[in-house]
């Protein structure tokens, strides 16, 4: 997409299944907003996920530890265009290529940023469609103090390749960078409070505070 003069300021996605939502995913979106100037950070939840096993949690109960997360955090909204789409059977699946052409149509020239984790980043050319996603948006990728993607791969090869260059900004083009945000390293996983709930132990202090009579309740 070509250097062009943006009216409005970019627009960032962290997606994710969010099965459940943690800290470090609202650390993320929250560094990543704050280092790069997103005034606009939105959560995407992805209703059913091409790549893994069916969600553990109920979309029900998902949407509803997000909404009720983020009462708390004014600098992060909740986007459910991915979720509306499945639910009107326009989608059946949430591959990220998807979802961002359906995000473009809705904004326009307005910059696109997705935000990636880095071991999600390092296997970049899984992805369906991978070639095409840097013409849909500016991907940002969250990493961890001193981590390097894999020698030769295509996620390395793309940091060197549209790495922005001087005069790119967020305010002048919609789409066509990629970049690394190093983030705050919270050891933190969805897997992990999925096995510790199954066992009936707390996680406090994995979730926010207003979450966990919701995923706790029997």
């Amino acid at each position: 997409m070509a250097t062009q003069t943006l009216t409005e300021g970019p627009v960032g996605f962290l997606g994710g299944t969010f099965d459940p939502l943690h800290l470090g995913h609202l650390r993320i979106a929250l560094e990543v907003a704050q280092q790069l100037g997103i005034a606009d950070m939105r959560l995407l939840p992805n209703y059913l996920p091409p790549h893994r096993q069916k969600p553990l949690l109920s979309a029900e109960k998902r949407l509803a530890v997000l909404s009720k997360a983020l009462e708390s955090c004014p600098e992060l909204s909740l986007d459910l265009s991915e979720w509306q789409a499945v639910e009107q059977g326009e989608a059946q699946a949430g591959y990220t290529v998807d979802s961002l052409r359906r995000l473009r149509k809705q904004l326009g020239n307005r910059p696109l940023v997705f935000v990636v984790g880095d071991d999600a980043f390092a296997a970049i050319d899984s992805w369906k469609e991978y070639q095409v996603l840097p013409e849909l948006c500016h991907l940002v990728v969250a990493t961890r103090p001193g981590y390097c993607l894999p020698a030769g791969s295509v996620a390395a090869q793309w940091l060197e390749q549209y790495a922005p260059q001087p005069a790119d900004t967020f305010s002048n083009r919609a789409a066509g960078t990629v970049q690394r945000c190093e983030v705050t390293a919270l050891d933190i996983s969805a897997t992990q409070i999925r096995e510790l709930l199954a066992a009936g132990k707390s996680v406090r202090y994995l979730v926010p505070e207003s979450v966990l009579a919701l995923l706790e309740e029997k």
